[in-house]
């Protein structure tokens, strides 16, 4: 048998008026049991005794919360079980330091000093209940040495209260749940009433079937529950859990999960800013050459031609010298002659066009892939702050912390990924460059007696020309015209990134095992 004592340091009635008492097996409720405490018909200290009919039985859960009207102020939690042919005592207190408490561990539950404390609470560890202490404030009332009897069924009623018998004496002891009335004028009375007396359904002793690694039971009744049963280390591996998730990290964005992982979110480390050009700006017009200009200077002897001296300043060149023109005709003689570089005249490039900022990203990706599955309640078969997740055939066993703290010392180093970027560059307004516009291929002509028909001279911009087909005497008033076609020029819209700065945002350590 096991015995639920409750106590409490609230005012009963005038801030908790019941008590009630639910008991679970493997996510089944079995009893769900009221003690109103304003009647006087139930005290605290409160004794609610449980029987299986097995005499074992594990992993029963026990829940004691106290109540004020239909509102729960507080509550207690216990795991724990039967021991054949023993009686043992669960101690629950309901403690008002304990109302709108969280241990923030759902392994742990609150107590008097509003402390946490385990909810397991193996049997073994249990004290032996004392059937002839003094009576509590429940014990059932009967004539003084009277055996109770066996074959009178003491199991209680829906209010939760005990059914026919009488205590023996003063050594008798009853029990609201399942002992009221039953103690008789020995022990071996007492034995046989525990035997025969129920309270709740049986609360079945453990029957082996198949290991679940990730149910927090020990279904193969081996006594090693998920990652600590043999029969799940293929499959299983225990990991630190301080925050956030455990699963599975594979190299690359959106890469596939391995089986018995779902896909979280891709996460990025080592930003790239993408460039510092913007793209979306046009030329919309420009660029043709619209003029060229230079100075024709002549010289009157070969000398001052080699030397580049004495020249006389005959003509400005323009593209209107595509006829032949004669331009100085009071220089009867040219022995040569030099054009200065072209300046080169062309229509403004507009430009066009919104400026976009380069897209930035990461220089690595990873695919979290989250266990579908996890041991985290109840016997993990693990250390404290591990949980049991499923192995990944492919990518490292990993917790994603729930920020960039330090990752646990049973990880190796891990790295801080990120869940995205904040970009608060600008880009510059959109401008046009020309390149390529040039006169160079244009070439002047010399001829000569007021005529273009005999090439004397080919002289280019910027250059000039001695070696001329003139006689000794020179080149008698020479006509000019310019051949070939001025090169068009090319406008190229550009931007650039202006101030501000790309960064990581959302950071989570990457935590995994060697």
């Amino acid at each position: 048998m096991l015995v639920v004592r409750v106590e409490s340091n609230i005012a009963v009635p005038s801030d908790m008026d019941s008590v009630r008492v639910v008991v679970s097996h493997a996510g089944k409720q079995l009893q769900n049991l009221p003690f109103p405490l304003a009647s006087g018909i139930h005290k605290l200290p409160l004794e609610v005794g449980l029987l299986s009919t097995s005499g074992g039985g594990s992993d029963v859960a026990i829940t004691v919360s106290g109540l004020h009207g239909t509102s729960s102020l507080v509550s207690q939690d216990a795991v724990t079980g039967f021991i054949k042919g023993k009686s043992l005592v669960l101690d629950m207190y309901l403690a008002a330091e304990c109302e709108a408490f969280d241990c923030q561990d759902p392994n742990k539950t609150c107590t008097q000093g509003q402390r946490c404390i385990e909810k397991t609470r193996a049997a073994v560890t249990l004290p032996d209940f004392d059937p002839h202490g003094a009576p509590g404030p429940d014990a059932g009332t009967g004539a003084a040495g009277a055996p109770a009897d066996a074959g009178t069924e003491v199991a209680m009623d829906a209010a939760g209260n005990a059914g026919a018998g009488g205590a023996a004496g003063a050594g008798g002891q009853g029990v609201d749940a399942a002992a009221g009335g039953v103690a008789g004028a020995d022990a071996a009375t007492d034995a046989t009433n525990d035997a025969v007396i129920e309270a709740a359904p049986e609360v079945p002793a453990c029957v082996p079937k198949t290991e679940d690694c990730f149910n927090g039971m020990d279904d193969d009744c081996d006594g090693m529950p998920d990652c600590a049963d043999p029969d799940c280390t293929p499959s299983a591996v225990c990991v630190p859990r301080p925050s956030g998730d455990v699963g599975a990290s594979v190299a690359g964005a959106g890469a596939p999960c391995p089986p018995g992982f779902a896909m979280s979110a891709t996460y990025g480390s080592t930003p790239q800013p993408g460039g510092s050009a913007c793209t979306g700006c046009q030329c919309t017009s420009g660029g043709r050459v619209t003029g060229c200009t230079s100075n024709l200077t002549t010289y009157t002897s070969d000398a001052d031609c080699a030397a580049g001296t004495n020249g006389r300043a005959a003509a400005s060149i323009t593209l209107a010298y595509t006829a032949c023109t004669t331009p100085d005709t009071n220089t009867p003689y040219v022995f040569g002659a030099q054009l200065s570089a072209w300046q080169v005249a062309t229509t403004p490039c507009v430009a066009a066009g919104t400026p976009v900022k380069p897209t930035p990203s990461f220089a690595t990706s990873t695919t979290f892939c989250k266990a579908s599955r996890v041991s985290d309640v109840g016997k993990t078969g693990c250390a404290a702050g591990f949980v049991c997740m499923p192995k990944p055939a492919t990518g490292g066993a990993c917790v994603l912390l729930a920020d960039a703290s330090a990752c646990p010392a049973a990880t190796k180093t891990g790295q801080v990924v990120y869940a995205g970027l904040t970009d608060t560059r600008t880009c510059a307004a959109c401008s046009c460059t020309l390149s390529g516009a040039s006169c160079d291929a244009l070439t002047l002509q010399m001829g000569s007696d007021y005529s273009c028909g005999v090439d004397m001279a080919d002289i280019k911009g910027g250059q000039r020309n001695c070696t001329t087909k003139q006689p000794a005497s020179g080149v008698y008033t020479p006509g000019y015209a310019l051949v070939g076609t001025p090169n068009n020029g090319t406008c190229t819209p550009s931007s650039s990134v202006s101030g501000g700065a790309v960064t990581p945002t959302g950071g989570h350590s990457l935590c995994c095992l060697p």
